[in-house]
């Protein structure tokens, strides 16, 4: 083996080991924007089924409230304080014509016996042992868990209000009580269970999925096996004492009034169990959700992520195989191993373009879920994180295509006529607006004499100057970078009776800095692939590409990239290039325009 033989296997090695990085990056990257997309996506279907129960219980404590408004109105009436039963029984029968949610009204003593409009009379019951009742004499209007009425039978639940006393006959409208009175008595409105049931059991998400309802003491007031229904006169287990250690666990969240949505082990399988407290009753409200109604939704993302995952898997096995040919094939000829490196090269170019299409999946996925109202700051974050990595990876993508491009040899200039000093300051203006945000000046001195049109491929010449740049910026913390272009040297037009003949002219390009400048150690590599000065703070920032890049395209243009750098004292870049003058009568000159996407990210 030869000493020239030794760079090129080396830069071989290196090449494998770029593009092996280059995938696994891009894996753990693909990944990471697929796991926070996902875990997104799911906080905002739990939240849409969270929204269903916040619904019921809303209409639940609507109606509490005006049953509850009911009451008190009715306790503080100038009839009814009066406590006389002839004329309570006339008074409550009217408001029951007029009020239909109530079935029953009632109006209890303080020693516990009461008068009900169902009878009409003293009952001969006593009701001093109702909690109802024992908060209403302390002041209180309450609402009781479901009971079974001693007197109609019929599951109800009690709407309990204080009547204060009139001192006398003339003070029947001044409503004001005193802090030292003691309600006279007790005023009670009945009202059915059915309503709370109906409204517990319309909330569904989906096939399987069924709501409960839990009163103060773990007991189910409402649930689609009658078994478990519990009520004062017939108790059924408490959901606290059951043995199902999950169902207890989040029995007590209920009773402690809390609320969320909970993947827990429930009926022998894991559910989600969205749970609510009501706001005008020691209740709480749950709807049980399997798993799949709410995941299912995930399933288009989940494809993407495996279509991903098998391409990439598909790269490594490949490079694998590749690799294991080339050891195969070291001791056959020159052409056999070119041919195999050509092979390899078309697979990355091929990859790359497969690779794109599912991450344009996740990026247009993230732009979904961006526009979503429902997201809050920290979500907005999560996906803003998403779509910069998104686009991070897809640069990663256009680098290793034109780095294998160039490695096969298929990378080539496309001249076009473009009017030189709009394209340049194009590039300035964008470069302009990262300067100014380190508070750098950004300074372009162009030459008194530069052509107005030339022939030049724009696309790589934006990014060869957008790279240097972008590196100048990246590297300087405080004073300037400077763009000058100028022209070197002009040649003499040539003597033609031809309007199309052309002039040419030798422009300069120059890069300079006063950043942290590159070590001696790092300068005589700087434009190999993934290449980064290790002595400095930003060396995890890029890939280590775009200067590798810039100088096999300057190589195509038949120029080449130059250095010149002093430690903490800047750096200077430049190259210079050989182009045709064009005239601009006759010619159809395209304004130049900088290409989304294009490599200024990609530092030494």
């Amino acid at each position: 083996m030869t000493v020239s033989q030794v760079p090129r296997r080396l830069r071989k090695q290196l090449l494998k080991l770029t593009i092996s990085g280059s995938v696994l990056i891009s894996a753990a990257a693909a990944f990471g924007c697929y796991w926070v997309v996902r875990s997104l996506s799911l906080e905002i279907l739990k939240e849409n089924a969270f929204l269903e129960v916040q619904q019921g219980v809303n209409e639940i404590d609507q109606w509490l409230v005006a049953s509850k408004a009911e009451v008190e109105t009715l306790a503080n009436a100038p009839t009814i304080r009066r406590m006389d039963l002839s004329e309570v029984d006339a008074y409550v029968q009217r408001r029951m014509a007029q009020q239909p949610n109530f079935f029953k009204y009632a109006m209890g003593f303080t020693d516990g016996r009461y008068y009900n409009s169902a009878r009409r009379e003293l009952a001969e019951s006593n009701i001093s042992d109702r909690i109802y009742f024992q908060q209403a004499l302390q002041g209180h209007t309450f609402v009781s868990d479901p009971i079974i009425s001693r007197t109609t039978g019929i599951p109800q639940v009690n709407i309990a209000s204080p009547i204060w006393p009139i001192n006398s006959p003339t003070d029947l409208d001044d409503l004001e009580i005193s802090p030292n009175v003691s309600p006279a008595g007790v005023f009670i409105g009945s009202v059915a269970i059915d309503r709370v049931t109906t409204v517990v059991n319309q909330l569904q998400y989906g096939y399987g999925s069924y709501p409960f309802a839990l009163n103060s003491t773990g007991q189910a007031i409402v649930h689609p096996n009658p078994r478990l229904m519990s009520t004062k006169e017939k108790p059924a287990l408490s959901f606290l004492e059951t043995s199902d250690t999950n169902l207890a666990a989040l029995a007590r969240s209920m009773g402690y009034q809390e609320q969320g949505i909970d993947l827990i082990s429930i009926d022998g399988k894991l559910q989600y169990v969205a749970y609510l407290p009501l706001q005008e009753a020691n209740w709480s409200i749950a709807l049980v959700i399997p798993r799949e109604n709410i995941e299912s939704q995930l399933r288009p993302l989940n494809l993407i992520a495996f279509e991903v995952l098998v391409l990439i898997l598909a790269m490594l096995a490949v490079l694998w195989r590749v690799k294991v040919f080339e050891k195969k094939q070291l001791q056959k000829t020159k052409a056999a191993a070119e041919l195999a490196n050509k092979a390899k090269s078309e697979f990355l170019t091929n990859m790359s373009h497969e690779l794109r299409t599912p991450l344009n999946g996740i990026l247009g996925y993230a732009q979904i879920l961006q526009r979503e109202k429902s997201i809050n700051p920290k979500q907005k974050k999560g996906l803003n994180i998403i779509h910069q990595s998104g686009q991070y990876l897809l640069l990663l993508i256009n680098d290793v295509l034109d780095l294998a491009k160039i490695e096969a040899r298929k990378l080539e200039l496309h001249p076009s006529p473009v009017l030189l000093t709009p394209l340049l300051l194009n590039i300035v203006e964008i470069i302009r607006i990262q300067a100014e945000q380190k508070g750098l000046e950004l300074v372009y001195e162009p030459g008194p004499h530069l052509p107005k049109a030339v022939a030049v491929d724009e696309k790589r010449l934006q990014q060869i100057l957008m790279n240097l740049l972008g590196n100048a910026v990246k590297f300087t913390e405080q004073g300037c970078v400077t763009l000058t272009v100028d022209v070197l040297q002009a040649e003499a037009p040539q003597v033609s009776g031809d309007d199309s003949s052309q002039d040419s002219c030798r422009l300069s390009f120059t890069v300079r800095d006063t950043g942290i400048g590159i070590s001696p150690e790092t300068l005589p590599h700087i434009f190999s692939p993934f290449e980064q000065d290790k002595n400095t703070q930003h060396q995890r920032e890029g890939t280590g590409l775009g200067l590798a890049i810039s100088q096999q395209i300057a190589h195509l243009m038949n120029s080449e990239i130059r250095v010149h750098s002093d430690v903490d004292k800047g750096s200077m870049f430049f190259f210079v290039l050989d182009l045709p003058v064009l005239q601009l009568s006759g010619l159809q000159v395209s304004q130049p325009s900088l290409r989304a996407g294009m490599a200024q990210g990609e530092y030494r």
